[in-house]
């Protein structure tokens, strides 16, 4: 033990089982109250289902369960590894590529989960696991992960500093969730339900739904049903009829008009630099990929990759600046939106909109977020690589609003997307907070009351 109370454990010290799941198939059964889980199943701290995730009946159930409890942690040993989970008393059978071990009773949860998640701990199971296409960790390289073990009280410190970064990350993460939601029920509302052209057509017609089109006198109908939601303010910016347009071929308000991605910004699709040089990637500026769209879920605010001035410079035709909006357009992930918050450059893999000012970025953005699915349909289009040229993204049609409606909607939009950023803004200083102190932290190189002092600043 060293002076200051850690001691030098291996993982198999500390537990009191450690084991994997199924080598094999159970009998599946679709209506199973037990799902059947792998390491795929392991997402930050959790474990979770999806629509491919099978199931199986209390037969197989009994048959390959394991002695899981609250004190296990599962980390995924196969294919994908180094994915870490608590067991939270979730009806589950473990395949494989799931490892799970119990601790002993004076270890900490918290503090062991960090551990896994470090890159002390990453690295290892990297150096060691074995396979070329398919990574796979053994029980026994995973029993013999060495690192350095505090007192319990010590341990519970460090897991609640960490652990708190984590919930205020977490927080911020549900705030966004919940002001993107009510940016997209007033775009619904205003944009694709026409709720206040509707309130001002039956208020003109006496409301007779019978005197609407008749695609539209379903949400007529609808709307005589509820209390109104748009107050009389917002209202008079709208008009009280509605047009067919030819060429979205639908029913619009009257003053709207129609439009094409191209007349909307100017259509860039990334390129990645070349390399011949071997100055093109550096430190000064993002370049953003189809991977970092996994990181933000509204805004790029940074990248994985950067390229260097050189680079930049040689790319000069493709910048996009802040607000610009990227979409994915090549790949099993195409369709998906972000806006970028500081100037960037893409790979080819993103076809991106420089907004002029016929239509707001908030709007654009959650445009296209409403037509995820015509994206792909027009990507997959007789096509065995689902992509989504320049040429198509250009000419995709859009509803453009009247102006007042416009300025309006921009306003509240904003209001949103400005209360996102500052938050995805936040959670990026905490998360690279929390990986600065996580390695210091385990490695009893910092001391719990400098940690504190650290995240007080960031705060603060």
């Amino acid at each position: 033990m060293s002076k200051n109370g850690w001691s030098e454990v291996i993982l198999e010290d500390i537990t009191t089982k450690l084991g994997d799941g199924l080598h094999g198939t159970p009998k599946y059964k679709e209506d199973g109250d037990y799902h059947f889980i792998n390491g795929n199943n392991l997402v930050n701290g959790h474990i979770i289902f999806n629509n491919k995730t099978k199931r199986v009946d209390n037969l197989q159930f009994h048959k390959y369960k394991k002695n899981l409890t609250d004190r296990t942690i599962l980390v995924s040993i196969n294919g994908t590894i180094g994915n870490v989970a608590f067991y939270n008393n979730e009806k589950v059978v473990l395949g494989k590529s799931a490892c799970y071990f119990n601790l002993n009773d004076e270890i900490d949860k918290g503090f062991v989960r960090y551990i896994l998640q470090s890159r002390i701990f990453q690295s290892y199971i990297e150096s060691f696991s074995t396979g070329t296409t398919i990574m796979n960790v053994s029980l026994k390289t995973m029993r013999e992960f060495a690192f350095k073990l505090p007192a319990l009280q010590t341990q519970k410190a460090i897991a609640k500093i960490l652990g708190d970064l984590d919930a205020k990350i977490e927080i911020n993460r549900k705030m966004n969730e919940n002001l993107e939601a009510m940016a997209q029920a007033l775009f619904q509302s205003w944009f694709v339900d026409f709720d206040p052209v509707l309130d001002n057509f039956l208020a003109k017609n006496d409301n007779n739904v019978e005197a609407l089109p008749e695609p539209l006198r379903k949400n007529g109908a609808i709307r005589l049903e509820i209390s109104k939601k748009n107050t009389p303010e917002i209202n008079k910016l709208f008009p009280n009829n509605f047009v067919f347009n030819e060429v979205l071929e639908k029913w619009i308000p009257e003053g709207w008009s129609d439009g094409k991605f191209g007349d909307i910004g100017e259509i860039i699709t990334g390129k990645t630099p070349s390399a011949k040089n071997g100055h093109e990637f550096g430190n000064d500026f993002l370049f953003v990929t189809p991977t970092d769209f996994k990181n933000y879920h509204y805004l790029v605010i940074n990248s994985i990759r950067k390229i260097s001035k050189e680079g930049y410079n040689s790319n000069k035709n493709r910048i996009l600046p802040k607000d610009s909006i990227l979409v994915t357009c090549i790949g099993s992930d195409m369709g998906k939106v972000v806006i970028a918050k500081d100037e960037c450059l893409t790979n080819q893999q993103i076809n991106s909109i420089i907004p002029n000012n016929l239509l707001n970025t908030c709007y654009l953005y959650l445009h296209l977020k409403s037509i995820y699915h015509e994206l792909r349909t027009l990507a997959f289009g007789g096509s065995t690589m689902p992509i989504l040229n320049k040429t198509d993204f250009t000419n995709i049609k859009i509803l453009i609003p009247g102006g007042a409606v416009n300025d309006c909607s921009k306003s509240r939009l904003n209001t949103f997307f400005d209360k996102i950023e500052i938050n995805e803004k936040q959670s990026q200083n905490l998360t690279k907070l929390r990986d600065t102190l996580l390695p210091q932290l385990i490695s009893g190189k910092l001391e719990v009351p400098e940690a504190i002092l650290e995240i007080e600043k960031e705060i603060n």
